[in-house]
């Protein structure tokens, strides 16, 4: 009779994890640990928030737009008083848009396909819809955070005029969680990163181009135009543009109401795609 102990597998006990509904304390569960293991959490929200961005206030919004302002029509094309007002929510929204493409693709398939870190936290008392939401809210909450940041250098920069503009970090967090529950959802599916970059320069780029961040859609082809209109990084500059400068109104609202309903299809598709990554693996 062997005397050895087997060492239990967490990939065979991964069909054992939890598949019911979530819990509040199984999400915080998962936070706590999320926040305690990742690396660096303090340092890129800094960049995130105000490094990188507040450059490119500085290079566009302050450079380039004092040589917008000269031009008699450009703010009355812009919508604002300056150039400055105009980009600085932009840069809000478009920086998410950056984040979640760079934590939701490679990050991601590391915590589940090759550091397999999920497969050992589905062993524990919590299910898998409880670690795809608890994954993409930390994406969205690391980058709430680091958009506070900016919105008080938006502030000391006079890109604001309306306190609406404490909203701003929630519209431009919401904006990476839409995003980012949409694009780990594309990544667990994946069986390696090949396509990620096609992602990126299909996705991302043209996302960050062409969201009316730098300049109203007006300028470009009808149909690009339209097609920019259907994107998430549309709705989150033109949100975190109307909370800056206090235009709230109906139109805010209908950014809004495509953030639920767009966040909840990618949030399902998230939790679906993290559940056969998990039992597949």
């Amino acid at each position: 009779m062997s005397n050895a102990v087997e060492t239990p597998n967490p990939e065979s006990a991964v069909d054992a994890s939890r598949s019911g509904p979530m819990t509040l304390s199984g999400l915080a569960r998962i936070l706590e640990h999320l926040y305690v293991r990742t690396p660096a959490k303090y340092r890129s929200v800094l960049v995130s928030g105000v490094v990188s961005p507040a450059f490119f206030l500085g290079l566009l919004g302050l450079g380039l737009g004092s040589l917008v302002d000269e031009r008699q029509s450009g703010t009355a094309t812009l919508g604002t008083g300056s150039y400055l007002e105009f980009i600085g929510p932009g840069l809000l929204a478009i920086s998410a848009v950056l984040w979640a493409f760079g934590q939701s693709l490679w990050p991601t398939a590391g915590e589940l396909k090759w550091d397999r870190t999920y497969l050992l936290t589905a062993v524990t008392p919590v299910s898998k819809a409880e670690i795809a939401v608890a994954h993409v809210g930390w994406i969205a909450i690391r980058f709430t955070a680091a958009a506070a940041l900016f919105t008080v250098v938006l502030g000391l920069a006079g890109a604001v005029t309306s306190w609406w503009a404490v909203l701003a970090p929630l519209a431009a967090g919401t904006t990476a969680l839409v995003l980012a529950a949409i694009i780990c959802g594309y990544t667990v599916r994946q069986e390696n990163e090949d396509t990620f970059p096609m992602l990126l320069r299909l996705g991302a780029i043209p996302m960050f181009l062409f969201s009316g961040a730098f300049f109203p859609l007006s300028e470009v082809p009808a149909g690009v135009a339209w097609l920019a209109r259907l994107t998430p990084s549309w709705h989150g500059v033109e949100l975190c543009r109307d909370l800056a400068q206090g235009s709230v109104d109906a139109g805010s609202l209908i950014h809004v109401a495509y953030f639920l309903i767009v966040g909840a299809i990618g949030m399902l598709y998230a939790i679906t795609g993290f559940e056969q990554a998990i039992s597949e693996a």
